[in-house]
C-alpha cells in the first residue's frame, strides 16, 4: 500500500498529458534528426525510418486530442493503423539498412492488412488488450529487429554508437511490446511515456554519436589515401632522380654532346609522361566519383517518375507529358554519367594492358 502511494505521488494521473507531450517532443527530435541525415547522406533507410517516426508521432498526437475514445470510433481505428504503419516502415527501413531487397508490393499489402485488422478487431472484441496487443507486438519486434541490425553492423565496425543504438532500440521495443499491459495501471501508463521519451532521446543521441564516428572513420580513410598518394609521388620523384643520375653518368662517360641531348630528351619525356599519367588518373577518379554521386541523386527521380507514370492512370495529358520529359531528361543525364564512367574504365584497362606489356617485354629480355 505504501509503495503504491509513493508511486502515485511521483507519477500522478494528472501528469499523463504532460508525459504524452514530452514523448511527442522527443519523437519530433528524432524526425528532424533523421530528416537531416537523409538530406545530407542520401541514404534510403533514413527516409523510411523518418516515415516510421512520423506515423508514431501521429499516434501520440491523436492520443492527446482524443484520449478516451470508444474502440469502434474512427479516431481509435486511425490510431491503431498508425501504430501498424509505423511498425511496417520501421521494419522496411531495417531491411534497407541491411541491404536486403524486398518487393515494395509486399509492404503495401501488409499495410492494407493492418488497416483491415484495425477496422475489424473492434467489431470482434471490445477488450482493448486483445485489439492493441498484436499491433504493439509487431512494432516492438520491428524495433528489436532494428536494434539487431545495428548489432550486426557492430561485428564489422567497432563503433560505440552502434552498441548504443542496439541497446536503445532493444529497450524501446520491449516498452512498445508491453505497452498494452500498462493500460490497466494509470500510474504505470504515465511513467511508460516518460520512459519512452528518455529512450527516444537516447536513440537520437546514439545516432548522432554513430554519425560522428562514421565521419571520423571516413576522414581517416581519406588521410590514408592522401598519404598513399604522397608516397607514390615520392617514389616517382626518386625514379626521376635516379634517371637523372643515370643519364648524368652516361654523359660523364661518353662526353658526347649527342648522347647528352638524347638523355636530356628522354628525361623530359619521362617527366611529361609521369605528369600526364597523374593528371589522367586524377581526372578518371574525379569522373568516377562524380558519376557515382550523380547516379545516387538521379535514381529517385527516375524511379518516382516511372512509378507515377505506371500507377497513376488518371494523370492529365499535360502532367503525363511533363513527367515523360523529366524521365527523358533524367535518362539523358544517366547516359552522360555512363560515358563518364566508361572513360574511367577505359583508362584503367589501358593502364593494365600497358603494365602487362611491360612485364611481358621484361620477361622476353630475361
Amino acid at each position: 500500500m505504501g509503495d503504491s502511494l509513493v508511486f502515485d505521488v511521483i507519477f500522478p494521473r494528472e501528469y499523463l498529458r504532460a508525459a504524452l507531450v514530452v514523448s511527442l517532443l522527443s519523437i519530433w527530435v528524432l524526425v528532424l534528426l533523421f530528416y537531416y541525415l537523409n538530406r545530407y547522406t542520401k541514404r534510403t533507410y533514413f527516409t523510411i525510418w523518418t516515415a516510421a517516426w512520423l506515423f508514431y508521432a501521429l499516434w501520440l498526437t491523436l492520443g492527446l486530442s482524443a484520449p478516451n475514445q470508444d474502440q469502434k470510433s474512427f479516431l481509435m481505428i486511425l490510431r491503431q493503423w498508425c501504430v501498424g504503419i509505423s511498425a511496417v516502415f520501421l521494419l522496411w527501413g531495417s531491411l534497407a539498412f541491411l541491404e536486403i531487397k524486398v518487393r515494395q508490393t509486399l509492404f503495401g499489402l501488409f499495410m492494407g492488412f493492418l488497416l483491415t485488422w484495425s477496422y475489424i478487431s473492434p467489431q470482434i472484441t471490445s477488450d482493448p488488450l486483445l485489439i492493441q496487443m498484436p499491433l504493439f507486438l509487431l512494432i516492438g519486434m520491428s524495433s528489436i529487429f532494428a536494434g539487431m541490425s545495428f548489432y550486426r553492423l557492430r561485428k564489422r565496425r567497432q563503433f560505440v554508437g552502434v552498441g548504443l543504438l542496439f541497446f536503445g532500440f532493444f529497450l524501446w521495443g520491449l516498452y512498445l511490446a508491453t505497452y498494452p499491459l500498462t493500460l490497466k495501471y494509470e500510474n504505470l501508463y504515465s511513467a511508460g511515456f516518460l520512459v519512452s521519451a528518455v529512450l527516444q532521446l537516447f536513440i537520437a543521441v546514439s545516432m548522432i554519436v554513430l554519425v560522428l564516428e562514421e565521419a571520423r572513420h571516413i576522414n581517416e580513410q581519406v588521410q590514408g589515401q592522401v598519404q598513399a598518394v604522397k608516397s607514390e609521388k615520392e617514389a616517382l620523384q626518386l625514379r626521376i632522380l635516379s634517371a637523372e643520375e643515370k643519364y648524368q653518368s652516361l654523359f660523364d662517360q661518353t662526353r658526347s654532346r649527342d648522347d647528352l641531348q638524347k638523355a636530356y630528351d628522354e628525361l623530359r619525356q619521362t617527366q611529361q609522361s609521369v605528369v600526364q599519367q597523374e593528371r589522367l588518373r586524377a581526372l578518371g577518379q574525379m569522373a568516377s566519383g562524380i558519376a557515382h554521386d550523380v547516379n545516387n541523386a538521379l535514381s529517385p527521380v527516375l524511379a518516382f517518375a516511372d512509378m507515377v507514370l505506371r500507377k497513376e492512370p488518371q494523370l492529365s495529358a499535360a502532367s503525363r507529358k511533363n513527367l515523360e520529359h523529366i524521365k527523358t531528361a533524367a535518362e539523358d543525364i544517366a547516359h552522360i554519367v555512363e560515358r563518364m564512367s566508361e572513360f574511367h574504365r577505359r583508362r584503367e584497362e589501358n593502364k593494365r594492358k600497358e603494365n602487362f606489356g611491360k612485364r611481358h617485354l621484361n620477361c622476353s629480355l630475361v
